[in-house]
């Protein structure tokens, strides 16, 4: 196996476990957020520079409205509703939901929010204790996870087909370069 799948399947089973262990432990897990098709969920991470990665349900866009924020923000993940959900409900069980603020997350502060249906729910690295800033960090964490297990070919001028075939072509020319040197 690839090491990709691997990472993905890590990633996936670390988001799996912190939902059983929410479920399995303590008081029930009351969902906060329920991702119904076509409800628009957003989560996005903020840093200080400006940077934003944006993570999107797949039941909320058409396929040409897909398409065009693609082009826009090529950086943007799109993901299956479950997964979506799976991941509010890990942040839920977290406290996610009792810290956030709703409205816009302040300036000058790394910050996670969450948009469903026109509800904003805001956090920021502008933590005052130890525990709000360990829970900041499993946010965190929670969030890049799943970030970083979806596949970054989503676009109509770049699928993992065209991907690797530029890849290919890329070897076969370093190769006739260094051969003719």
């Amino acid at each position: 196996m690839s090491p990709l799948p691997r990472i993905v399947l890590s990633a996936s089973a670390s988001l799996a476990a912190l939902v059983l262990g929410q479920c399995a432990g303590g008081p029930r897990l009351q969902r906060v957020v329920t991702v119904a098709p076509g409800d628009r969920v957003a989560v996005a991470l903020h840093t200080k520079s400006g940077h934003v990665q944006t993570m999107v349900n797949r039941s909320s866009l058409s396929p040409a409205e897909a398409d065009k924020q693609l082009k826009r923000d090529p950086g943007l993940k799109i993901l299956a509703d479950p997964t979506v959900q799976q991941l509010l409900d890990a942040l839920g069980g977290n406290r996610f939901f009792d810290m956030a603020d709703s409205g816009d997350p302040p300036a000058g502060y790394t910050a996670m929010q969450v948009l469903h249906n026109g509800k904003t729910y805001s956090t920021s690295s502008r933590q005052t204790n130890r525990d709000d800033l360990a829970r900041w960090a499993q946010w965190v964490q929670l969030f890049q996870d799943t970030y970083n297990s979806t596949d970054q070919f989503r676009s109509s001028s770049l699928d993992s087909r065209t991907l690797y075939e530029s890849r290919d072509q890329l070897e076969r020319d370093y190769q006739k370069r260094t051969n003719k040197q």
